[in-house]
């Protein structure tokens, strides 16, 4: 008796665990979710339209929470839903995805006073049915997951952040990646053991984020890396003009001295000597020439006239 009510449980958990929306599902359109999770938050704040879902949302509460106050929820679920499905793009099934996985990851919306996950979203499904989109997406992640897929989110989102701020050169640049090396080697962890997953795939596309900034997949140490290199770059300028003012010299003396170029400069220079002092005897005929014309017609000259 004992053992078939141990199997009875163990099929009710294999049960449950089948009707988890799996992670692996999610983490490859992570790095959109701070995009569409914002969307979600503008969409939804102030007024959420109660009057044109008010029997959908009476609905919810009066079948699946024995007339309780779904609250606000079904109101901002409906209203988002809808604003999915007026903008007809192929991002919609990702956006859906997102939706999923804000329903099970904020507290507001996966904990409704003592009812289970599953229950939950029976209503969010009979919400996305109505409203006729994401209907096949809306769904339970395991916990498990959850924390996967937010870590993976909160590393896309501080990378995007201190790719914004580098571009800025901002003074945030390196406490921003410290922050993100920090989420990394906390989220690295679970791919000690088990490195073929979809979860530490996702992680090996976040290590190519980090190469394509320091040239180095060791995201956990992206900070140092990144203040190396601006030290570097910063090295790099001084020495530079400092070299080319040293070598320009030395190359032109080389040049001067050991090839045919010096040759050829000490031609010119000769030439151009030679014609110099050839110029100044004909200068100085000429003035004498010119002195004898002004005497000539000087004044105070006295002609004598010979008989």
């Amino acid at each position: 008796m004992v053992d078939i009510k141990k199997k009875e449980e163990e099929d009710e958990e294999e049960d449950a665990s089948e009707d988890y929306s799996p992670g692996e599902v999610y983490y490859p359109s992570v790095r959109l979710y701070s995009e569409y999770i914002e969307e979600f938050n503008q969409v939804t704040s102030g007024n959420n339209d109660t009057a044109t879902y008010k029997t959908l949302c009476e609905s919810v509460n009066d079948t699946i929470f024995s007339k309780k106050d779904f609250g606000n929820r079904c109101y901002k679920v409906a209203k988002y839903l809808d604003f999915i499905k007026n903008k007809q793009v192929e991002n919609n099934s990702i956006r859906c995805k997102c939706l999923n996985y804000l329903l099970n990851s904020k507290e507001n919306f996966n904990t409704f006073s003592s009812y289970e996950c599953s229950e939950m979203f029976k209503a969010y499904k009979k919400i996305s049915t109505d409203r006729e989109i994401c209907t096949t997406s809306l769904d339970c992640i395991s916990k498990e997951d959850v924390e996967k897929i937010t870590k993976l989110y909160v590393l896309h989102d501080t990378f995007t952040e201190m790719q914004k701020y580098l571009e800025a050169d901002d003074e945030n640049t390196y406490s921003t990646a410290e922050t993100f090396a920090k989420h990394y080697g906390n989220s690295i962890y679970d791919c000690q053991t088990n490195s073929v997953d979809a979860y530490c795939e996702a992680l090996n596309e976040i290590e190519s984020l980090c190469y394509q900034i320091t040239k180095s997949k060791n995201c956990t140490e992206i900070a140092k890396l990144m203040k190396y290199q601006k030290a570097l770059n910063r090295a790099v300028k001084i020495i530079i003009p400092c070299i080319i003012t040293l070598v320009i010299p030395f190359f032109l003396y080389t040049l001067y001295k050991f090839t045919l170029f010096g040759s050829w400069v000490n031609s010119k220079i000769l030439k151009k000597t030679y014609i110099r002092n050839n110029l100044y005897p004909e200068s100085e005929l000429q003035n004498h020439s010119s002195q004898q014309w002004n005497l000539e017609n000087n004044k105070y000259n006295i002609k004598y006239y010979t008989t």
